[in-house]
């Protein structure tokens, strides 16, 4: 009996893995083929920046027919796919290397930020979450709270350069910017971080504050259990199950919240990347910068349902 109640919910967990990764399918086209249109529609000629404005007019015309930019859109439409179906992402308009090799030297600081920042928000939402729901109505709610409508109401091209100013070039704690130790984390996961740990901190006390209204809770206390003992072994596994969906949300938005970031602190990442390829109208390097930032959201997005319907059955069963 209890192996076929094991069979069942493993063929209803790999249900629900299919249908998740058949929806992926169109998300992920639509994003490609709206990133290659709009990059395409950018002012800007792409052969004008690397020749520059005295360039002869055949060597305009030489490079773009080299860099196949002559040809109609749809045709360059058709060999962007076909290219991305064979795992070649192109070559960089303005260095000339394969996308893959540049795309694969600025993930890893990307990625090592993002986990910073997803560190540092989780470090300052689950205490102070807590604190808030087990302390609901008083001043150290109230001061949470506020705390929190802070950290959501400072965009990151604010806080930044703040930051620098104060901890970098006044007290000349911590580098001004570039990825060479420890120490030139903590400003940029600070930045990222901040309006995360802001969002968590209000979900985690209005999830907790729903559970610990419910009658099973009642009946805990009520046992004699203390207030704490219920709050770790029936409340938090209960009030966590929406949080986590919206952690797998939140670090997706972080990949793409590091644009700004990377670029404030020249952090050697992706969005600083995807800027420096915009400025120089790099279409494949832009395409392929994009390209990761949405899969590492749509992956993000995945394993937060994967973690949901593991803690909650009734997800697999919709």
């Amino acid at each position: 009996m209890l192996g076929g109640v094991g069979v069942e919910q493993s063929v209803a967990m790999g249900a629900f893995l299919l249908r998740r990764l058949t929806t992926l399918i169109p998300v992920l086209a639509g994003v490609l083929t709206a990133v290659f249109l709009l990059i395409h529609m950018i002012p800007g000629d792409p052969v004008e920046v690397m020749l520059g404005e005295m360039a002869m007019p055949s060597d305009r015309e030489a490079l773009r027919h080299e860099l196949h930019l002559d040809e109609p859109l749809l045709m360059q439409f058709g060999r962007y796919v076909r290219g991305i179906s064979q795992g070649n992402l192109g070559v960089s308009l303005h260095s000339g290397r394969p996308v893959r090799e540049v795309l694969a030297e600025r993930m890893l600081p990307t990625l090592l930020l993002t986990l910073s920042a997803m560190g540092v928000a989780l470090s300052i939402a689950f205490p102070l979450g807590l604190l808030s729901a087990i302390r609901a109505g008083t001043v150290v709610d109230h001061g949470a709270m506020i705390a929190a409508l802070l950290g959501v109401s400072m965009p990151h091209f604010w806080l930044g350069p703040l930051l620098l100013l104060v901890f970098s070039v006044n007290l000349g704690w911590l580098p001004l910017g570039g990825m060479e130790g420890i120490d030139s984390f903590v400003l940029p996961a600070i930045t990222l971080g901040s309006a995360m740990a802001a969002i968590l901190t209000r979900m985690i006390r209005a999830s907790l504050l729903e559970v610990m209204d419910r009658e099973f809770v009642r009946a805990a206390l009520a046992k004699g259990l203390s207030r704490w003992q219920v709050l770790v072994r029936h409340v938090l596994s209960n009030a966590l199950i929406p949080v986590i969906t919206v952690i797998g949300l939140q670090f997706g938005a972080l990949l793409a919240g590091a644009i700004i970031t990377e670029t404030i602190f020249s952090w050697p990442g992706l969005g600083r990347l995807t800027v420096e390829a915009i400025q120089t109208r790099d279409y494949p390097v832009v395409q392929g910068c994009v390209m990761v930032i949405c899969l590492g959201y749509v992956c993000a997005s995945l394993i937060a349902d994967i973690c949901y319907a593991a803690a909650d059955p009734r997800v697999r069963l919709r």
